[in-house]
């Protein structure tokens, strides 16, 4: 018989703990990027087409860039 398991399986993140971890900084990551905007959310069907708007600065690290581009390619499988 197994002995037993720690941590349960997630299929996209390997453990149920990974995911944790990855989620947490997910709402971390949206509320500072939420914040840099400062503007209430846009349904997401109009953004094509609404104008660039302002220039908006804020400092983001290695790690918070790299989140960013992990979730732009996940999107990207939605759309192939």
């Amino acid at each position: 018989m197994p002995g037993p398991v720690s941590d349960s399986y997630d299929p996209e993140f390997s453990t149920a703990d990974q995911r944790y971890e990855f989620v947490q900084n997910y709402v971390r990551l949206h509320k500072k990027i939420s914040e840099f905007i400062n503007a209430p959310p846009v349904d997401y069907r109009r953004i094509p087409y609404q104008p660039k708007g302002r220039l908006i600065n804020g400092l983001l690290c290695e790690r918070d860039w790299r989140f960013i581009r992990f979730a732009m390619e996940y999107m990207q499988e939605f759309f192939e």
